[in-house]
């Protein structure tokens, strides 16, 4: 349990420092309030645990963030971190701006399947 809960810190402080590393000129171009993207948001794109509606905090967090241009820093490291379908959900969900249709970093983001007629 210990060893768990250590690797989770360690986890979430390399996503912080990736972020933080990438996103201080990424912030000025990204928009969004990056620090409050780490530190709000962070529970919703974690692997574990079940994709739920992110917090109004996250959301006011996302505010004014291009999410394509976020998606320009997703590198493989980055998705090793976080859930890229819950980054994508959360981002629908507090409809963000710009977000991508088809990929993000390597992602590939799901299509709904047609609709029956």
């Amino acid at each position: 349990m210990a060893s768990t809960n250590r690797s989770l810190i360690f986890a979430t402080l390399m996503l912080t420092t990736c972020i933080l590393m990438l996103g201080i000129s990424g912030q000025l171009e990204c928009g969004g309030n990056l620090n409050g993207i780490v530190t709000q948001c962070r529970q919703y794109v974690e692997f574990s645990g079940p994709i739920v509606q992110p917090s109004e905090a996250c959301c006011q967090a996302l505010n004014g963030a291009d999410i394509t241009c976020y998606c320009k820093y997703a590198t493989p490291r980055i998705e090793r971190m976080i859930s890229m379908e819950k980054a994508m959900f959360v981002v629908n969900s507090c409809h963000c701006r710009n977000i991508p249709t088809d990929q993000c970093g390597s992602y590939t983001i799901p299509h709904p399947p047609p609709a029956k007629a």
